[in-house]
């Protein structure tokens, strides 16, 4: 694509250059940019030893930190260049960020996409350039730290183009460390407003195992229940706190239905600390790790001795609501922390692990990134309950919703030696009216249940057609062992999960099929699935092509 451009440091020079195309996962790439806070932050000597180094090392003049921007890059660190940043369509790490390898360029003169750009033809002169692109530890290429020459050169060595990988990473490390020493900068004072808003509650609030005894009980539930504040309580079972003709009701009807349907709720009784009943009004919820085991259950009781029917139906969800929030803010908070913290350590940024640390650390990261997959997937389903989401509606191409939901999938799939193959040439034409974001959230579902449940090195098919009713149709397809007749039905019921060693083992959160019929109806589209015991299982989303 050839674009008009006029020189950033002369306009008199304004002639035709090769702009770079944008990468198919720009929205999300410019957002992982922007979390770590780093465009126009002053200079830093950190940043500066590196490209300092790199210039040294391959002996060039230039070396900079170059970071794309939307319509621009800007440069984080400069060695030998005056500037603080370019447009974004003459810039050669445009191109460079397209690219796993460094990118080089030998001689720009003699190079198509860059002979007529203004950077060669007049100031700094560019005639060679090589750059590494910056890649984040979840895959998306930031920009690159890049060598500049004003003289054409043969390439890079094998040794120039190792260390200039090496100084990228370490440049990402860097930026790592800074964004991690901000979120630990707060974490202290997150700390304290939870313990406050735990102690400053005037409700029960307890935590039990998943066979019903008491982990711990908040403050107020203890004066509630005639707990003293050091008072021992993990002797103690929900059912205990409530009076004997509850205690049954408790393990054989709020217990079970919480591990069944997620939560419970309903009208009962606590027992005060001079033995009367104190008439509560009870949530009782499930809490489901990533391999869907249940990690403790979690019960909040209101006081309605003096309140109306109709008011006592409003507080459960205004409990249940509160709940979510403490859980959203107070709970994700340190875990996105500590997550930080362990992925410092598993990089070695705060130095060299031997073998078994090195093991472990990596086990408690992968498992927290699964904690907060788990409390997001609730958190999300939580919010299209409560209402209708708001779309933010845009005209995208079919098949690069399909090309983009792919990609986020794909380290999964190597992981396990799964191939996805899009088919997507009969739609490569066809426009879709939707939210961009959802659609693709709801495809990066079935493409993650089907990768669950699909064998080690087998095949995912994933097809785009346009019915003759005006309605496109993205299917997946898996060669797993498929589903039962009688649980299709339920596959789309919020927690609910196959009860099979299959299921168990893979195990998952049971919100992504509910989540994603939730999308796919404010769209006024369906999910339909079929499948066969032993020969896979295909999910079919089919949405309008324009919303009414």
């Amino acid at each position: 694509m050839y674009v008009p451009i006029e020189h950033p440091l002369n306009p008199a020079l304004g002639v035709t250059a090769m702009a770079p195309a944008v990468p198919a996962d720009e929205a999300e790439r410019i957002r992982a940019l922007l979390r770590y806070e780093i465009l126009d932050t002053p200079s830093e000597a950190s940043f500066d030893h590196l490209t300092r180094l790199a210039a040294t090392i391959i002996g060039v003049p230039i070396a900079l930190v170059s970071l794309v921007d939307t319509d621009r890059q800007w440069f984080k660190s400069k060695f030998g260049l005056g500037v603080d940043e370019t447009g974004r369509d003459i810039s050669f790490c445009g191109h460079s960020i397209l690219q796993e390898a460094p990118f080089v360029v030998p001689d720009a003169i003699l190079d198509d996409r860059f002979a007529d750009n203004p950077l060669v033809t007049g100031e700094p002169g560019i005639r060679f350039y090589a750059g590494a692109p910056l890649r984040t530890p979840d895959g998306y290429r930031l920009g690159t730290l890049c060598v500049i020459d004003t003289e054409p050169r043969n390439g890079l060595t094998e040794f120039e183009s190792n260390a200039l990988v090496a100084l990228a990473s370490l440049v990402v490390d860097e930026m790592e460390l800074h964004r991690a020493e901000r979120i630990l900068a707060t974490q202290q004072g997150d700390l304290n407003r939870y313990y406050e808003v735990m102690g400053a509650s005037t409700d029960f609030m307890g935590l039990a195992s998943p066979d019903g005894k008491i982990i711990g009980i908040n403050p107020a539930g203890r004066r509630m229940v005639g707990l003293g504040d050091n008072e021992d309580v993990s002797t103690l079972t929900i059912g205990s706190l409530h009076p004997v003709r509850i205690h049954d009701m408790v393990f054989t009807e709020a217990i079970p239905t919480a591990m069944q349907k997620g939560s419970w709720r309903g009208t009962s009784a606590l027992l005060s600390s001079e033995g009367h009943e104190v008439p509560v009004d009870q949530v009782v919820l499930c809490h489901r790790d990533e391999d869907g085991k249940i990690s403790f259950l979690s019960t909040i009781s209101r006081d309605i001795s003096d309140r109306s029917e109709v008011d006592r139906l409003r507080d459960v969800e205004v409990l249940k609501d509160e709940f979510i929030s403490t859980v959203s803010h107070e709970l994700r908070t340190p875990l996105t922390s500590i997550i930080a913290s362990l992925g410092l350590l598993a990089d070695g940024v705060i130095g060299p692990l031997d073998a078994q640390v090195q093991e472990v650390v990596n086990i408690a990261l992968i498992n927290s990134e699964r904690l907060v997959h788990l409390v997001d997937d609730i958190l999300d389903y939580e919010r299209m309950e409560i209402s209708s989401f708001e779309l933010k509606l845009a005209m995208v191409s079919a098949a690069g919703l399909v090309d983009s939901a792919i990609m986020a999938v794909d380290g999964t799939a190597t992981e396990r030696n799964i191939q996805i193959v899009g088919t997507t040439e009969a739609a490569d034409d066809v426009m879709v009216e939707c939210d961009p974001h959802r659609v693709i959230q709801m495809l990066i579902n079935l493409l993650g249940n089907a990768i669950k449940f699909s064998p080690h090195s087998s095949t995912i098919s994933v097809q785009v057609e346009l019915f003759s009713d005006n309605t496109v149709c993205f299917s997946v397809t898996d060669q797993g062992h498929g589903i039962e007749e009688e649980m299709l039905p339920k596959l789309f019921d919020p927690f609910w999960q196959a009860d099979s060693s299959a299921s168990r083992s893979v195990g998952g959160s049971g919100l992504g099929l509910a989540i994603s019929r939730r999308i796919a109806e404010q769209h006024d589209g369906r999910i339909e699935v079929t499948s066969k015991r032993g020969a896979g299982s295909t999910f079919s989303v089919i949405l309008p092509l324009r919303q009414s």
